[in-house]
């Protein structure tokens, strides 16, 4: 397999953490578009800078983790020598008291699989470290980075992490290089080290043999003295020609711009971008203000969308023509002149799907403008990523390792190569911690031994995630306690009984998932893992939980209707609801995809997005959801063929439901004439659980109060509305529930008074 294969199969077949790297031009950005399109983990990606999250089609990784603009250290407490400091530090418990992280937000990195950093020469250790402690907190789980599998991706000897003087003087104390690879978070668990070796910018083997000594910091005299060969200090091209100049400096890249448009003497074309919703500034992809002249430079900063493509990303040509509404570019190397259009970029965020419980990508704002900027020169920083046939370089404040390197592997071959000042053998070399951290790079033979032991790790945890519910139940308990008010204060508190009986069922099974999961870890660290046998066992587990799993969730979707039809507002009901919810289809997914995984693993097949949705069938959810709504909208107790409940015994039976089967549990040990006492002591829930049960009956007509209340009870209540003929129901309530305080029996009530008979 190639490295890019080996790079694929462990994200979607391991939990291993990958750094994905090459040398310029050899596909990682192509890499990672097929990933996010193809993977079946939930994936987000994110990156340094907002220019950096637009190209990737991610965020920002600031805006994502809600990371103030500040130093991190990794510790609960600032060091004494630092206690006055006027930067802004933060450490992991400062981190947690300020963040204020909003629901969609939370959800989103509670449910993503896997996280890909892109540009990540450009991130910082400290960064990392407050990501995965974010993680951790966030997904209460304490495992690297929360359990979620990091897929870094970048070229380490191009730009490298920001870090000013003060701040290094603290963060030395806690890291040997700022480089993302010596973060803490990774001391203990480091990436599988993947390198891209195909090239496909460059041709020219000399070339390439130069920029691979630049890549290991070893630049022979050999090589110095080829790259002067292109020195030429008073280099001036015609307009013809094309050359585009990397300089270092934004102010000096701009200077020359605005100078050489300045310089021609024609109308000037100014065009606006349209700019809707959520857009920042600095994330503008190219001038909103794109003033333009004919005879103009200009790149493409964009792909052709059109096949066959007419430009790429980095084509520089001439404007031909320009009018209120068109423009057009002649491209002298293949003599062509292209109509340019409007291009729009999307500024995006995560969010969680309430069907399918996917993450999606929802777009927040826009910004449309031709796909152009002025190119006589343009700075190194903002070259990556581009290709140019010919280029000025001005070298001569380099100020950063890797900036040399940048520029000179922006060509396609040497015969486009320009130096404004010749190149020394001194001053070149990157940061001697990439080299060593290089060093642990894999072979394919090491890749191959990896994967087949990641792929059984990453079995393990899976598993051992999916049915441990500590989570879930905890979720449960939580919810049952918030029930602490007063029913007369509160809606919601008139529904304790039914949460408590939801989390009665959801607690009694996980004496059952732990006994199972402990047999499937047996199974997994046996010598020899029997994945046929393993298969069987998951594909009975299936059917086994799935049953219970599905009437709760049938039980909270219906309270979440209810709610969602109350009068007053229980938002914040609703929210929990809905998380609770979210929960149950969390892990009924995990228990398919874990089937899903072992049949991929023992069939040696491949595992991705296609056969996920092919194995996994995300409509049923969806179908239950329109069906629940539609037989409640005529109100009717009707049968559902998604939801059975197991007796004693646990065999199985179908059972008609309505808001959960447990009603019919009640009603049907009601017919064996048991008392409301016996049945709550056989179904261990409360007597008022029962009785409530007993209200929901009457009202759908399955029994009768003859059937459930003794008759000097009734006999007593007819006389009560005998002797106050006439008067509201509500001046009598203290006398109806002291009446129905005989014996272990209440008064049978709705909300809107005494049951009539």
């Amino acid at each position: 397999m190639t490295p890019a294969q080996y790079a694929a199969q462990l994200i979607n077949q391991t939990q291993q953490s990958i750094f994905l790297t090459g040398k310029a031009g050899t596909g990682k950005t192509t890499f990672l578009r097929q990933i996010i399109k193809e993977t079946h983990k939930k994936a987000i990606i994110v990156a340094p800078t907002g220019i950096a999250a637009l190209n990737a089609g991610g965020s920002t990784i600031h805006s994502q983790f809600q990371l103030p603009a500040a130093t991190f250290i990794p510790v609960h407490a600032y060091p004494k020598e630092f206690a006055t400091t006027t930067m802004h530090v933060e450490n992991r418990y400062t981190l947690l008291k300020h963040m204020r992280m909003a629901g969609n937000k939370r959800k989103v990195l509670e449910s993503i699989e896997l996280l890909i950093i892109d540009e990540v020469s450009m991130l910082r250790a400290d960064t990392l470290d407050a990501i995965e402690y974010i993680l951790q907190t966030i997904r209460k789980n304490k495992n690297p980075f929360g359990g979620v599998q990091l897929l870094f991706i970048g070229d380490l000897l191009q730009l490298p992490p920001i870090v000013k003087p003060e701040e290094q003087a603290l963060l030395s104390t806690y890291y040997n290089s700022m480089f993302f690879f010596d973060a803490v978070a990774l001391k203990n668990s480091p990436p599988v080290y993947v390198e891209l070796d195909k090239i496909y910018r460059q041709n020219d083997a000399t070339f390439i043999d130069i920029l691979n000594e630049f890549r290991q910091n070893k630049v022979s005299d050999k090589s110095i003295t080829i790259l002067n060969k292109y020195y030429k200090a008073d280099f001036k091209p015609s307009s013809e020609q094309n050359y585009i100049t990397l300089t270092t400096h934004n102010y000096l890249a701009a200077n020359m711009n605005a100078q050489s448009l300045e310089d021609i003497a024609r109308r000037t074309y100014t065009y606006d971008a349209s700019i809707t919703g959520d857009f920042s500034s600095n994330a503008n992809p190219c001038e909103s203000e794109l003033r333009l002249k004919i005879g103009a430079q200009v790149m493409f900063i964009k792909n052709d969308a059109e096949y066959p493509k007419r430009y790429f990303n980095g084509k520089i040509g001439k404007i031909s023509y320009l009018s209120k509404d068109e423009i057009h570019i002649y491209c002298v190397e293949d003599a062509t002149t292209i109509i340019i259009e409007p291009h729009t970029w999307e500024n995006t965020r995560y969010s969680i799907s309430e069907e399918s419980k996917e993450i999606n990508v929802e777009i927040i704002g826009t910004f449309t403008q031709y796909p152009l900027k002025l190119a006589w020169a343009i700075t190194i920083h903002k070259s990556q990523g581009l290709t140019f046939s010919k280029a000025i370089l001005d070298l001569s404040g380099a100020f950063a390792a890797g900036q040399s390197y940048v520029a000179l592997s922006r060509l396609e071959s040497l015969e486009g190569l320009v130096l404004t000042s010749r190149i020394a053998n001194k001053g070149i070399a990157s940061a001697g911690a990439i080299h060593e951290f290089q060093q642990r790079k894999e072979t394919q033979g090491e890749l191959s031994d990896v994967l087949t032991k990641s792929q059984l790790d990453y079995l393990k945890i899976f598993i051992y995630e999916t049915f441990h519910w500590k989570i879930p139940l905890e979720e449960w308990e939580d919810h049952v306690a918030s029930y602490n008010k007063e029913e007369n204060k509160s809606e919601k508190q008139n529904h304790r009984n039914w949460a408590k009986e939801q989390y009665d069922v959801f607690k009694s099974y996980i004496i059952y998932t732990t006994k199972f999961n402990n047999q499937l870890q047996k199974l997994l660290s046996q010598e020899i893992v029997e994945y046929d046998f393993i298969l069987q066992r998951l594909q009975a587990a299936c059917t086994y939980f799935e049953t219970p799993l599905y009437q709760i969730m049938f039980a909270v979707l219906t309270q979440i209707q209810d709610v969602e039809n109350w009068k007053k507002s229980g938002k914040a009901y609703l929210a929990e609801l809905k998380s609770l919810d979210d929960s149950i289809c969390t892990i009924i997914e995990k228990i398919n995809k874990a089937i899903f995984i072992v049949q991929a693993i023992a069939n040696k097949t491949a595992i991705n997005k296609e056969t996920w949705n092919k194995s996994f069938n995300q409509t049923k959810r969806a179908d239950f959801l329109a069906q629940l709504f539609e037989k409640q909208k005529t109100n009717k107790i009707e049968e559902i063929d998604y939801f059975k409940e197991e007796n004693d015994n646990h065999s199985t039976q179908s059972l008609t439901l309505q808001k959960g089967t447990t009603y019919l549990t009640t009603l049907s040990l009601l017919k064996q004439r048991l008392s409301l006492q016996e049945i709550a002591t056989k179904r261990s829930l409360s007597i008022s659980t029962i009785q409530s049960h007993v209200c929901k009956l009457i009202e759908n007509n399955k029994v009768t109060v003859y059937d459930v209340l003794p008759q000097e009870t009734i006999t007593a209540f007819k006389k009560l509305i005998k002797d106050n003929a006439g008067k509201p129901f509500k001046e009598l309530l203290p006398s109806i529930l002291l009446i129905g305080s005989i014996g272990e029996y209440k008064i049978v009530k709705t909300e809107s008074g005494p049951i009539p008979f």
